[in-house]
């Protein structure tokens, strides 16, 4: 069995179209990202940390360099990337990792998101933002109904409550493989 690999990303989440009303829902959506990660980090036992570089505020968005591995932000429309969004109720979101390791993670700004899930005709970040983590990550879609990589967002029924897709064991399962395999990848 190969070493594990123990991978340092940086992330810098930015809004330059200030889709967040105000300094709070800024913090809010945020904090729901950085979650996020945290939550993929301590699924895959800390083989990936991530580091946040991101603005501490709105204001300090217009002010930042570009200097993360994973840059997150909110885009309308053509973004200078190979694709572009299509405005409310199309492509929701879309992220890649470059041959440079650097890896961007794109939400489009002109649908309506939300940081809670119960808030209906909203978009749940969360759910948004664990899907595209997984991509950069190295993960692609698969089929299992409550499955965070599942290409759609299905939530499970249940008699008291709907449950929201999550990190299937399949997806650590193939998330470690990948990166327990690195130096394998990295002689092709």
């Amino acid at each position: 069995m190969s070493p594990v690999l123990f991978v340092d990303e940086v992330i810098n989440i930015w809004d330059p179209f200030f889709v967040f009303a105000n300094e709070y829902s800024y913090q809010k959506a945020k904090l729901v990202l950085l979650d996020c990660f945290r939550e993929w980090e301590y699924s895959i036992n800390s083989m990936i940390s991530f580091t946040d570089i991101s603005p501490s505020s709105r204001q300090d968005i217009l002010n930042m360099e570009k200097n993360a591995n994973i840059d997150i932000f909110f885009a309308k429309f053509d973004h200078d990337d190979l694709e572009a969004f299509d405005g409310r109720n199309g492509i929701i979101a879309h992220s890649s990792k470059t041959s440079k390791n650097e890896s961007f993670i794109h939400f489009d700004a002109s649908e309506r998101w939300a940081t809670n899930s119960r808030i209906k005709n909203r978009l749940d970040l969360k759910l948004v933002a664990l899907h595209e983590i997984g991509h950069i990550l190295g993960l692609k879609h698969n089929s299992f109904h409550n499955s965070i990589m599942n290409p759609y967002y299905i939530y499970y029924k249940s008699p008291n409550e709907d449950i929201p897709p999550v990190i299937h064991f399949q997806d650590i399962s193939d998330i470690q493989k990948l990166y327990m395999n690195i130096d394998k990848i990295n002689d092709l």
